[in-house]
């Protein structure tokens, strides 16, 4: 059992509650593995904000562990904290510091590892 996390906008929703269905499929795969999954976000926590993702959740039969907010910060803290192995996020900003705190970062619009020394997907 691992703890593995995910990325909400543009990685799990691709706008307007548009699911990445490899993404979510990937979700439910960690599910079945017993593994603990996460949503960490850097939006800024609002309750309506919290409600839209809860809706996502739900409605692809998604269930996290929690829902964590970093509001507008960089997550690899919150990450490293929650002791995840594996992080799915769109950005590279994001992607490029995991692996200096022994975290996996997978680039969610190629669905691989992110190659920090080339910083290209």
């Amino acid at each position: 059992m691992s703890n593995i996390s995910f990325d909400y906008d543009d990685t799990l929703d691709l706008g307007q509650g548009l699911p990445d269905e490899a993404m979510v499929s990937r979700f439910k795969a960690h599910m079945s593995a017993g593994d603990k999954v996460y949503v960490v976000t850097s939006r800024m926590w609002t309750s309506d904000g919290e409600d839209q993702i809860d809706e996502f959740l739900d409605e692809h039969g998604l269930i996290a562990e929690d829902v964590v907010f970093t509001n507008m910060c960089l997550k690899v803290d919150t990450l490293y904290r929650l002791g995840c192995s594996i992080h799915y996020d769109d950005n590279p900003e994001e992607l490029i510091v995991l692996e200096d705190y022994g975290i996996t970062g997978i680039d969610a619009i190629y669905g691989k590892p992110f190659d920090k020394r080339t910083r290209w997907r």
